[in-house]
């Protein structure tokens, strides 16, 4: 794959060059990855008929308009806008540009758009219930554990005795070492800790 054509930058006088360090930058990226940048700034040239090179901040707001105005969704404008920022940082890290405009805006001006936080709940309280009712022991026990904490598969299978401590007379206290290494607590009820104390689990 020739990138340094691909992210348009053979005519550049070191073409050669830039194609060498481009080709180190993007080691170990899938060729997925790399096609959808590709597209990202195929994307970009076509509205604003500019290269990156040329590009300054007034360029950046316009074409987020422009992808307004064609009806691109907000997490989709985003997308293409951390996806440009990252090819502006590594023109820059092969001193093709000098600054990245997408990160000098974003210190003043919010460019990126608000997403909906509202996540679409696939499992009812009644599927939990089928499945506590129909599961084995061991099954239930854990399907009423991770719905009564949320907590994930993976803090679910690290946590240890030493996590658990008695909160109040109904509640337990169990230290969860997160996603990140952040630590927060989960309180689960005392019936439930009992039936998994009891062997259920």
């Amino acid at each position: 794959m020739n990138i340094s054509e691909n992210f348009g930058l053979s005519a550049i006088s070191n073409a050669n060059d830039i194609e060498v360090k481009l080709n180190q930058y993007f080691q170990g990226y899938s060729i997925k990855t790399i096609l959808a940048y590709q597209l990202d700034l195929k994307k970009w040239e076509g509205l604003t008929h500019k290269t990156l090179q040329e590009s300054k901040e007034y360029d950046i707001l316009e074409y987020i308009k422009m992808l307004e105005s064609k009806g691109y969704k907000n997490s989709t404008i985003n997308r293409s806008i951390s996806s440009l920022s990252k090819l502006f940082s590594t023109y820059m890290v092969l001193g093709i540009v000098d600054y990245n405009p997408i990160q000098r805006l974003s210190e003043s001006t919010r460019i990126y758009k608000s997403i909906d936080p509202q996540a679409k709940c696939l499992i009812t309280k009644t599927d939990i219930e089928m499945v506590i009712k129909k599961g084995t022991p061991r099954i239930a026990s854990i399907i009423k554990f991770l719905a009564n904490t949320g907590l994930r598969i993976s803090e679910l299978v690290n946590i240890t005795h030493d996590d658990i401590e008695p909160y109040n007379n109904e509640y337990m206290r169990i230290k969860i070492n997160g996603k990140g290494n952040k630590l927060r607590f989960v309180y689960v009820p005392l019936s439930l800790y009992l039936e998994i104390k009891t062997g259920l689990w």
